[in-house]
Parts: C-alpha cells; sequence; structure tokens
C-alpha cells in the first residue's frame, strides 16, 4: 500500500509494531511469544487458576480487614462477576455463627436461604462501598446456558458415575449415592474455568447449583450440581439446600 494505510489490517499491523517496539527498547517489558505454549493445553488451566486471587490460603480479597469474594468483569464498564461461588470462609465474614471443617474454608457455603443470599450482598455493599446482588432472572437465564454447554464435564452425577449414565439408570444410582456419609461437594475451582464474557469464572456448570434474585420462584436456582444428572433434554433441575449456594454480582458505577 501507499505512506496511508488504507486496510484495517495493515494499521492494526502497524500499530502493534510500533507498540512492541517501544516495550523493547523504551521500556524493556517486551517478552516473545512462548510457541511452545498453547492455550488450548492442560497447563494452561494452571496459569488461569494461579490469577485467582488469595489471602492467607483462603478464595477472595481482603478489603477493609475482610475477606470478600473475588469478582471479575464480565466486559468493560459493565457487571462483574463472582470469580467462584460465595465460600464457607468469606460467608462466615457475615455470619460468626457459620460453621465448618477448616479444611472446607474454600468449598462454597451452601445450605444458605434466599433471605439469606440477599442479607450477605447487602452486607457486603456495606462492608465495602460498592453495589453487590445475585443475579437477576434474565442474567440467571444465559448464566444457566453457558453452565448446559460444560456441565456434563463438571462436577455432576454425571461426572460421578464414570460412564455415559443414561436418565433411566438415575433412580438407582441415586439410592447407592445414599449410602454414602460424605458430600459430593469440591473445593472451589477443582474443574476447568469457563469464559462469560471476558471473565474466567468457575463452578458454573457443577458443585452447587445458583440462586438468583427472584421471589415469584418455589427454587430460584440456574445451574447444576453435584447430584444434577445432565442430558441434552435436562432443564434447570431442582436441587437439595445442601447442594444449593451462590455467586455475586457486583454493579459497576459507571
Amino acid at each position: 500500500q501507499p505512506h496511508g494505510l488504507q486496510k484495517i489490517t495493515h494499521r492494526t499491523r502497524k500499530m502493534e509494531e510500533e507498540i512492541r517496539w517501544f516495550n523493547k527498547y523504551l521500556f524493556g517489558t517486551y517478552e516473545p511469544k512462548n510457541e511452545t505454549f498453547k492455550k488450548e493445553s492442560p497447563i494452561a488451566e494452571f496459569f488461569k487458576r494461579e490469577k485467582a486471587q488469595k489471602a492467607n490460603g483462603f478464595y477472595g480479597v481482603m478489603q477493609n480487614g475482610t475477606l470478600i469474594p473475588e469478582t471479575v468483569s464480565v466486559k468493560e464498564d459493565s457487571i462483574a462477576i463472582g470469580r467462584f461461588e460465595v465460600t464457607n470462609a468469606q460467608f462466615a465474614e457475615f455470619d460468626e455463627n457459620h460453621e465448618y471443617p477448616v479444611l472446607k474454608a474454600n468449598y462454597p457455603v451452601t445450605g444458605v436461604s434466599i433471605e439469606q443470599a440477599q442479607n450477605y450482598t447487602d452486607w457486603l455493599s456495606e462492608q465495602t462501598g460498592g453495589t453487590f446482588r445475585l443475579p437477576t432472572k434474565r442474567e440467571a437465564e444465559k448464566l444457566h446456558q453457558q453452565a448446559r454447554k460444560v456441565a456434563e464435564s463438571e462436577n455432576t452425577l454425571n461426572y460421578w458415575a464414570g460412564y455415559d449414565i443414561t436418565i433411566d439408570e438415575v433412580p438407582e444410582f441415586r439410592r447407592k449415592l445414599e449410602q454414602l456419609n460424605h458430600t459430593l461437594l469440591k473445593p472451589a475451582g477443582s474443574f476447568d474455568a469457563i469464559k462469560v464474557g471476558d471473565a474466567w469464572i468457575y463452578d458454573l456448570g457443577g458443585n452447587a447449583a445458583e440462586l438468583y434474585n427472584d421471589s415469584g420462584d418455589d427454587q430460584p436456582i440456574y445451574g447444576y450440581s453435584a447430584v444434577s444428572f445432565v442430558d441434552e433434554f435436562s432443564k434447570t433441575p431442582a436441587a437439595p439446600a445442601q447442594y444449593v449456594g451462590f455467586r455475586v454480582i457486583k454493579v459497576s458505577k459507571n
């Protein structure tokens, strides 16, 4: 092309080359691309998980001396969503009577009513000066669509069965599970992250089903729990209280 570049791809290339030159010769921050590292490789998941913030070994961030959930922006000047479901350690900052085994500090808090979850988000807003809430029904529907895409490979009955279990086999499989004196919940972030907008978040497709803000529904939940069966015809399944948690939404002030 002539001196004045007309194609957008050429303009983009010119800008990238100029930025790379400044980073290399002026700022000294340029790092050549590592061709051996692929974003789809298993090791890439470790790099994603290492971006999750922790305080004293607990998921979350410290603000004003309080452990709160980490949120990540879905897109610029939009809402942010909890990277994980609210954990036991985070909920205990709000409810001093909330007890849990120390080894389950980073497990999702479950058995929480919609009123308790709303009270938590109100408290979180007061503590931080931000605006926190539960997902709306519309947001929950969109999140559930994302959850459906990965649920069969996350912490659901499909995972625990270890084979392509069918809906006809589920009742018998659940009867076997009743013999367990153990929860099927796993620590937050035990499975791969999925992308919602620009945000990488965990456990949307399994572990604990999640509450949303709609008082008109008997059980306002979305996503799947560790005791949910998932197939191509699955809708939002009911879940026992011990497998229902929640995730926070932070509203941008812009």
